[in-house]
């Protein structure tokens, strides 16, 4: 549950990519640049504010982190919870009321 929960945060969230420090004032601010959704920056749709080579670089490999993190560990782990379900301490016990004879 967790592991799908996390997945789709992170494929519907928007991706931000860290661009460095506005100092100033009292406190270092940190600025980020929005890239856009997952789904739509691996697809070549990039926000407006993402204008050098360089930024939609770093984007896209942001957006491939986190498809890969679906891939790689909430499939798995989404798998791994069915199985551990289905062959756990007690598999295959008849629920009571449902056509089981007592």
């Amino acid at each position: 549950m967790v592991a799908a929960v996390l997945s789709w945060w992170m494929l519907t969230t928007p991706v931000r990519h860290f661009t460095g420090y506005l100092i100033g004032g009292g406190e270092a601010e940190e600025l980020y640049t929005t890239c856009g959704m997952t789904i739509d920056i691996l697809s070549g749709r990039l926000d407006e504010q993402v204008t050098t080579p360089g930024a939609r670089h770093d984007c896209v490999k942001e957006a491939r982190g986190r498809a890969a993190y679906v891939v790689i560990v909430a499939v798995p782990l989404l798998l791994l919870g069915t199985i551990a379900i289905a062959r756990g301490r007690y598999p295959n016990l008849p629920l009571p009321g449902l056509g089981a004879k007592n």
